[in-house]
Parts: structure tokens; C-alpha cells; sequence
């Protein structure tokens, strides 16, 4: 079960659906919808929240990062997600839909999106494969994006913390 919430929470996440935390009203979560819409797999871990306004210089960075990463992170993203059915990505997009107009966030959003999507035994080992890298990868672009930030934009952009190994 800890591995199906581990593969179903990256696929959310890698699936362009965060960034609920930085919506104020509704006018302005239907704009960054549209504009989320239009990304590329995986490509919204390179959008900051909307409090950071970055230099000339830090947008040349980003830039930089998202070459570097961008074409990785697409692929693996795109694995993870070729192992879902049509309906069960409808089923996600559905659940998480739903999961966020009843407030739910986190743990609470991600527990009601895996009983939404039942994946098979195939698919839980064809993500298994893929999601280390995935998680990996992501980390790695988290860390850059945090390091090219000045220390009062690193305050509105904090890193996940680290897992304690058992």
C-alpha cells in the first residue's frame, strides 16, 4: 500500500496537478488552470509561486534548468503515464477534481485519488521501475530551483524535507 501512495503521489504530482497552494481566488485558479493546461508532462515544477519575481539573470537560469532537465523529466513523466488506461486517467483527474473542491490537500487528496484508481499488479511494477528516477529527478530540480533563488525568495520556495531512512 505504501508503494501504490508513493506511485499514485508522484503521478499527481508529475501529472501537472499541483500548485493549489499558491491559488488565491477563483478568477485566479481558473487562469493558472488554463496555463497549466497548455504545459508539457511534468513541466510545472519549474513554475515558482506567485510571490517570487525573478531577475533577468535567475530567468536565464531557469531557463537553463528546465533544457537541462526539461526532456528528462517529460519522458519519465510520460512512463508513468502510459501506464494508465484512458479511464483511469480520466478516474484521476476526476478524483483529484473532486478531492480539491472538498479542501482536501496532501496525504488526505492522495489517499482519495488511490482508492479512486485501482491499478493493477503490471502497472504498480511498470511505475515501480520508473518512479526512483522520477523521484530523483524531481528532487534534483527542486534543489537547483531553490539554489539559483536569493534567500527572502527561498523563503516563499521551501524543499520538501528529507525522509528519515527506518
Amino acid at each position: 500500500m505504501n508503494g501504490l501512495f508513493r506511485t499514485v503521489m508522484t503521478l499527481g504530482l508529475a501529472a501537472c496537478l499541483t500548485g493549489t497552494a499558491f491559488v488565491g481566488d477563483a478568477a485566479a485558479q481558473k487562469e493558472k488552470g488554463k496555463k497549466k493546461a497548455g504545459m508539457a508532462a511534468g513541466q510545472q515544477i519549474f513554475t515558482l509561486p506567485k510571490e517570487i519575481t525573478l531577475t533577468d539573470d535567475q530567468k536565464t537560469k531557469l531557463e537553463e534548468i528546465k533544457k537541462e532537465h526539461g526532456p528528462k523529466l517529460a519522458e519519465l513523466t510520460k512512463k508513468m503515464d502510459d501506464t494508465l488506461t484512458a479511464d483511469q486517467k480520466k478516474t484521476r483527474k476526476e478524483a483529484v477534481d473532486k478531492a480539491r473542491a472538498d479542501g482536501k490537500k496532501g496525504k488526505d487528496l492522495q489517499s482519495a485519488v488511490d482508492a479512486a484508481v485501482a491499478l493493477t499488479d503490471d502497472q504498480k511494477k511498470a511505475q515501480d521501475e520508473v518512479k526512483p528516477e522520477l523521484t530523483k529527478l524531481q528532487g534534483s530540480i527542486r534543489e537547483k530551483l531553490h539554489g539559483l533563488l536569493t534567500t527572502d525568495q527561498q523563503e516563499h520556495y521551501k524543499l520538501p524535507k528529507a525522509k528519515k531512512n527506518k
